[in-house]
């Protein structure tokens, strides 16, 4: 979801499950579509816990819930995903979504950080959890953890944008115009390229009257 606000503020951006951006060969649910590298999930409906309903179905049970706000069924039934496969690393990023998404930080911190210790590469829930801490005020952890995402990504302008946005509200003016640049490099088209453009103007102004 992008949020836009006055170019004072410079609203920092936030992701919601399955977007676009990240590893092509990772795994991610879009649509209610599966993708596992081209392998088909596995009917675990025989798992004594699972009863019959498979995995597959259960994670679609789930993302239902989601999509319709029920944020605490949702997260439950990502739980009981992860029960089944605890090796799920979409399914720990989808309920740390939905705990976050229910006031419930602590644990959405908890499972974004399941869902990286499972999947390293996973730079979704990299720049997810920058966002939490960045709104827990948790700047430094914020920085680092956008930094990890472009790092990991480096065509992935969000957390190029955040990060902008977490140097101006430091006071670093040149590193944020530094990044507003390169985020223009990678998005010359949307509302935020906007922002990064007149955040760089600003900037510049800043600048001119300093040296001035």
């Amino acid at each position: 979801v992008h949020r836009s606000g006055p170019v004072a503020s410079l609203t920092a951006k936030s992701l919601n499950v399955g977007s676009q951006h990240g590893r092509a060969d990772a795994i991610y649910l879009e649509g209610g579509q599966s993708e596992l590298d081209g392998q088909l999930l596995f009917d675990l409906g025989s798992a004594g816990s699972a009863g019959d309903e498979t995995l597959e179905e259960l994670f679609a049970e789930a993302e239902t819930a989601e999509e319709g706000g029920d944020h605490d069924g949702a997260a439950a039934l990502y739980q009981r995903c992860l029960a089944i496969d605890p090796s799920d690393a979409i399914a720990a990023f989808n309920r740390a979504n939905c705990l976050r998404a229910g006031g419930h930080a602590a644990d959405a911190a908890h499972d974004y950080i399941n869902a990286i210790k499972l999947d390293p590469a996973f730079v979704e829930a990299w720049f997810n959890l920058a966002g939490l801490m960045s709104e827990q005020g948790r700047e430094a952890s914020a920085r680092r953890h956008l930094q990890k995402a472009i790092a990991l990504d480096k065509n992935y302008a969000d957390p190029v944008f955040n990060l902008a946005r977490l140097e101006f509200d430091a006071g670093d003016l040149p590193e944020a115009r530094r990044l507003w640049v390169r985020y223009l490099e990678l998005d010359a088209e949307s509302e935020w390229s906007r922002v990064a453009a007149k955040g760089v103007q600003f900037v510049d102004l800043q600048l001119a009257r300093t040296a001035g």
